[in-house]
């Protein structure tokens, strides 16, 4: 039985979430199945009719900081149902939230995005960059915070005094950042100084040389290659190119 507002928790190890979460209730298993990267969750009854079925994937539009950082799929607005990428989030913390409500930690990084990425350029005189975006209507200080395209791996940390203005920006080439992003496809990461969150996720395929990616109008959604490169201002129109599959 799971009581009202309650929860039932299915581990792999039942011992371990005692130990690292405290949770000890309606806790089962051991669980001896593989949750992968993408695949598609069941709820059978008795009779095995199915009564919940949850596809999922860590691939956007489905919340891509759940691939390998530590976070959890947490159904978040569930009026869009369970299928739709839109109902699900990251957990509010690394680690999840097993056994009990899923916590909100409000602080102004969150504010935070990346907005514009040139991934891919061949022309030493145009590098690489990556641009952070605050959409808030105050200051926020950056510093110490992470970018990277591994989430095991801190590779570059923000320099202190670093405070992005009200719906300002801060822009960040390939010489000081100090890693090369993959013009074939890759994820990106922005970090809490403390790993306890990612603030941020772009995955994106594969890009035109010296075009920049990012979103718009800035700090939208979702993303677009660009007519210009802008770092450190306002992104500037879509790029709509002059052939298309017409047929």
């Amino acid at each position: 039985m799971i009581p009202g507002g309650a929860f039932f928790v299915l581990a792999a190890s039942p011992s371990g979430i005692a130990n690292v979460y405290g949770v000890t209730s309606n806790v089962f298993g051991p669980y001896n199945g593989s949750i992968k990267h993408s695949e598609t969750l069941e709820l059978l009854d008795e009779q095995s009719n199915v009564l919940l079925t949850v596809p999922y994937t860590d691939v956007s539009p489905w919340p891509v900081a759940t691939d390998g950082t530590g976070h959890s799929l947490v159904l978040a607005n569930p009026t869009y149902g369970e299928g739709d990428p839109r109902a699900w989030d990251i957990s509010d913390t690394v680690g999840g939230s097993p056994g009990q409500m899923d916590a909100f930690t409000p602080s102004p990084l969150r504010s935070v995005v990346i907005n514009e990425i040139l991934p891919h350029s061949e022309n030493p005189a145009v590098p690489q960059f990556i641009e952070l975006y605050n959409h808030s209507t105050n200051p926020v200080n950056v510093s110490g915070c992470i970018l990277t395209d591994d989430p095991t791996t801190n590779k570059f940390i923000i320099p202190a005094g670093t405070v992005i203005g009200p719906a300002g920006f801060v822009s960040f080439t390939r010489a000081q950042f100090g890693f090369t992003l993959n013009g074939e496809g890759e994820t990106l990461y922005f970090i809490k100084p403390d790993g306890s969150r990612v603030l941020d996720t772009v995955q994106f395929g594969a890009q035109a040389d010296g075009v920049s990616y990012g979103r718009w109008p800035d700090g939208a959604n979702d993303f677009y290659a660009f007519t210009t490169n802008t770092p450190g201002t306002n992104n500037s129109p879509i790029l709509i190119g002059d052939i298309v599959i017409n047929e």
